[in-house]
């Protein structure tokens, strides 16, 4: 394993504080045995950005079980291939480091990989989220980012009946919204032809409307469920079971 300098230290706060964005940088881990060059690529964009501290990479499961234990990263960045080799417990190696470490998981796969079906694999395997290896290096720092609040989210204002609300008065039987539970029927039909692996111009046909009018939809939808792109919104929607793929 390659161990960068200077991985330690985090800044007082959480996610949730107004410093944490300052204060705590996210403890990072990149399990895969893609080429040097690749690997050397991912750890450059993350030693250049002051959010994150670099840990380092390994290389294989055994590496990353010893690493993951003593650098206890808050994100592993991990290959697919790797993440679904079978370990010595029987386990998977996703499922060791899960059970040994509380990490958040972000599953690498191959560009060639559908999306769709990379998003499937992702929640198999419990990762939160999901990185082509073509991504862009703002596209990694999103995910990683995306990942850590996931670990540790902003305390929610709570609201049951006669819970405070955030000016301080009281909300007889409000409740906080579920993440989806805005959507209307037609954007829940979109995001079902979504998770199908449909695009635009089929999306189109299917719910017989205009292609401007499925885009404007999926912002609506990406916004609704707070992610970035399709394969986040579709990661989400099936975790969070709004759509199925039975």
């Amino acid at each position: 394993m390659k161990v960068a300098a200077g991985s330690s230290g985090l800044g007082a706060g959480g996610p949730g504080s107004s410093n944490a964005r300052h204060l705590l940088r996210v403890r990072v881990l990149i399990v895969t045995a893609d080429p040097p060059m690749y690997r050397r690529g991912l750890a450059a964009v993350l030693e250049a950005d002051p959010s994150f501290v670099y840990l380092g990479e390994s290389v294989d499961g055994t590496e990353a079980v010893r690493d993951g234990l003593l650098h206890k990263p808050d994100v592993i960045l991990i290959d697919s291939s790797l993440a679904v080799q079978p370990q010595a417990s029987g386990r998977s190696l996703i499922a060791e480091l899960r059970s040994l470490m509380l990490a958040r998981f972000v599953l690498l796969h191959d560009s060639v990989q559908p999306a769709i079906s990379a998003s499937q694999q992702a929640q198999a395997l419990g990762a939160g989220d999901v990185l082509g290896k073509n991504a862009s290096a703002p596209q990694l720092v999103d995910v990683l980012h995306r990942a850590f609040r996931a670990t540790a989210p902003e305390p929610r204002q709570p609201r049951g009946p006669g819970a405070p609300t955030a000016d301080g008065s009281t909300a007889p039987g409000r409740r906080a919204m579920a993440i989806g539970e805005d959507l209307t029927r037609r954007e829940s039909e979109l995001l079902a032809l979504m998770a199908r692996g449909l695009g635009n111009f089929d999306i189109a046909t299917r719910l017989a409307i205009t292609v401007p009018t499925v885009k404007f939809h999926v912002t609506n939808v990406l916004s609704k469920l707070h992610a970035d792109n399709r394969t986040a919104a579709v990661l989400t929607a099936l975790r969070q079971k709004i759509v199925t793929l039975a």
